[in-house]
């Protein structure tokens, strides 16, 4: 769908999907204003994780830089970390790809974590597995969101 965009794990366990509820312009700044749900899976205990931020701003730029750096990856597998949300914001998003030694993981199949700091003290990350399958559903979708114009 045209409103969504999600990355999801190797596994199918886990995914972050974000659900656009406005295009707008902050300052002079085109913004996605989103909606994430953070979905983790632990089939080990049967429980599953999830988190549920209902306002998180994206400035354009800051996805278009994601995106550029992800394409990246899928060249260079080099460790990165991308800021999604002004630095001036109520909710902060980043997202990192790196291999993590607390997970079955290396270059070409780095950990994908969403680390997140909201309003009134909520923090945490969500993480999971991920290859180059993963990375390119991703930008199929952030490319379809780029196209939209703001404004």
């Amino acid at each position: 769908m045209l409103d969504t965009w999600e990355f999801p794990s190797n596994s199918g366990r886990g995914s972050v999907t974000a659900t656009l509820l406005d295009l707008v312009e902050i300052g002079d700044t085109p913004t996605y204003v989103v909606s994430l749900s953070m979905r983790v899976e632990r089939p080990w205990n049967e429980a599953s994780e999830e988190v549920r931020l209902k306002r998180v701003e994206m400035p354009r730029a800051r996805l278009h830089a994601a995106q550029t750096a992800l394409a990246a990856w899928l060249q260079d597998h080099e460790p990165l970390t991308c800021s999604l949300t002004a630095d001036a914001g109520s909710t902060q998003l980043t997202l990192s790809l790196a291999p993590e030694s607390t997970f079955v993981s290396s270059r070409e199949r780095p950990v994908c974590r969403f680390r997140f700091a909201a309003d009134l003290g909520l923090e945490g990350s969500c993480a999971w597995v991920i290859d180059q399958s993963c990375v390119r559903l991703w930008l199929d979708d952030v490319d379809r969101w780029l196209r939209i114009g703001v404004g």
